[in-house]
């Protein structure tokens, strides 16, 4: 029994992982900290750069981005990556040992980028870190006052939403830990554990982040979340105005990590986002390969 539990208690520091967020119900000695990721669409078509757009002699920096293929915030990044057209090298991390990160002495949460061959850790830096780079880039577009309040939502707010939803059921709590279980780098055994002790173990744990959060209806606070970003629009096209800006593309990146659950399609039915997520479809849509590590 005591070794169920140990395992158990594994599994849920594991997976909760992959949704950023460490319940306060786990032991101290296993809390940890590392954050997921999703996949965005790809193609060999590269549309036109909205960098390159700006300054044809822009240096494209080197990107390596470490991540869980199932979390918000690496989303968000790869997003952004993507939407500027900077290729990357994609290295899935195993949350069980961590390896892919052991270069990393005191940060192990994911996304971690090596820029130019410098580490950046968290994704609200990492996207610093490559606006900075990069230099002026045309997703600066929109009140820069408003631009960073929704960047800060979408972390504080927004993510924090999609736990509770995504492992709201238990069929829905093992579609995603099979997700997770498939795409992870993981053994046979971890795959096998993730997906069906992970899924029951997260099914638990997400009824404690609604709890926690203080939500009565998990899903009514996922399409509020959508719809306080509508109004936020408004009568434009973007927040940006014509053109994404940064937090329109951390916002899509966010929500493109649950596109393949229930919760994402619900939210679509009912929410008011959906013609704005259907126009970032379009400028995303086509997007370079990443190179697989």
């Amino acid at each position: 029994m005591k070794l169920f539990l140990l395992l158990l208690a594994t599994v849920l520091l594991t997976v909760t992982l992959v949704c950023g967020y460490v319940p306060s119900t786990l032991p101290r000695g296993l809390r940890g900290s590392l954050r997921p990721t999703f996949t965005s669409p790809s193609s060999s078509y590269l549309r036109p750069s909205p960098l390159r757009m700006m300054d044809a002699a822009a240096q494209l920096p080197e990107v390596t981005l470490y991540q869980f293929q199932t979390c918000p915030f690496c989303s968000k990044v790869r997003a952004y990556l993507e939407y500027n057209q900077v290729p990357y090298t994609k290295v899935e991390v195993n949350p069980s040992n961590k390896k892919e990160i052991a270069f990393s002495d005191d940060y192990k949460k994911v996304p971690i980028a090596m820029i130019n061959g410098e580490q950046v850790n968290d994704s609200a830096e990492i996207i610093s870190r490559l606006q900075a780079v990069l230099g002026r880039t045309a997703e600066n577009a929109g009140d820069p006052d408003e631009v960073s309040k929704y960047r800060t939502w979408v972390n504080e707010k927004l993510a924090k939403t999609l736990p509770p939803n995504i492992y709201r059921t238990i069929p829905e709590a093992l579609t995603v830990t099979g997700r997770i279980a498939d795409t992870g780098n993981y053994s046979p055994w971890e795959s096998f554990y993730t997906r069906y002790i992970g899924g029951l173990a997260m099914f638990a744990v997400s009824k404690g982040l609604k709890k926690k959060m203080d939500i009565t209806d998990e899903r009514q606070a996922l399409y509020d979340a959508a719809n306080e970003f509508v109004d936020a629009v408004g009568d434009r096209q973007y927040l940006g105005g014509e053109t994404p800006s940064t937090a329109d593309i951390e916002v899509y990146g966010v929500l493109d990590s649950i596109r393949e659950f229930d919760a994402w399609r619900d939210m679509m039915d009912n929410s008011r986002i959906k013609p704005w997520y259907e126009r970032m479809d379009q400028v995303m849509k086509k997007t370079p390969q990443p190179i697989a590590a």
